[in-house]
């Protein structure tokens, strides 16, 4: 329709279905999140002008909402005093292709049940992963934040945050945790930004791992996006 079009593919793409190649071929430019989506959108169209690897990052805003006060209620009863202070967040209760928990929630439940002086925060907006989760919601250790918040908020409270993820794409809350300098577990199923301990998908031994790992991590830059984006809009006339 002689329109100039820029697609982003926001996940891991292989690019294998034919109506993702014609995308490809007939946009202005394409953006993809990650190395893996870079490396075979080349392989299809075999232009660099056509495809740019930028990130989805833009640095967060100083919060326009602070925590509630139940919510702070909560974190304090929970958080008090432990050691492992641990958040991990899903939009919404997810399956992946093969039926599995697509944000890895049931798989970090029964790790955190099992670790003493420790505590998993779960950003539930939906309130799904409570009501899906039911059994593990009267843990000492376990807490579903299910009303609406800002979960840099609750990145800032936290030691720890985990991408538990069985799929992924060019996860923002990875970014967001790195940013603000808080270490960050995330599992193996796409390339990750440098500064990320990375576990084997699915494997307790090897997330432990990652959890117990006391080596000192140097500040991470995590480049703002937005820059890039506006730049590239600007070469479409």
């Amino acid at each position: 329709m002689n329109k100039k079009v820029i697609i982003t593919f926001h996940g891991k793409y292989s690019f294998n279905s034919f109506f993702d190649v014609m995308t490809l071929k007939f946009s202005s430019c394409n953006l993809v999140l990650n190395d893996y989506s870079y490396r075979n959108a080349l392989k299809k169209i075999n232009s660099r002008n056509k495809v740019q690897l930028i990130s989805a990052f833009i640095p967060p805003m100083e919060s326009e909402y602070e925590l509630s006060n139940k919510i702070n209620e909560l974190l304090c009863l929970k958080i008090n005093e432990k050691d492992i202070i641990a958040c991990t967040n899903a939009h919404n209760y997810v399956l992946d292709e093969n039926g599995n928990d697509l944000y890895g929630i049931d798989f970090l439940l029964n790790i955190f049940v099992t670790i003493p002086n420790s505590c998993l925060l779960i950003s539930d907006p939906s309130g799904k992963l409570k009501e899906q989760y039911s059994a593990f919601a009267s843990s000492d250790n376990i807490l579903f934040i299910s009303e609406p918040h800002s979960f840099v908020e609750i990145i800032k409270k936290s030691n720890v945050f985990i991408r538990a993820t069985t799929s992924d794409g060019d996860s923002l809350s990875v970014k967001e945790a790195l940013y603000l300098n808080t270490k960050v577990i995330a599992s193996d199923c796409v390339d990750r930004p440098e500064g990320c301990f990375i576990y084997v998908n699915s494997s307790k031994e090897s997330f432990l791992d990652c959890l117990y790992e006391n080596k000192n991590r140097m500040p991470v830059f995590i480049q703002n996006s937005a820059d890039q984006v506006m730049e590239l809009y600007k070469t479409i006339h």
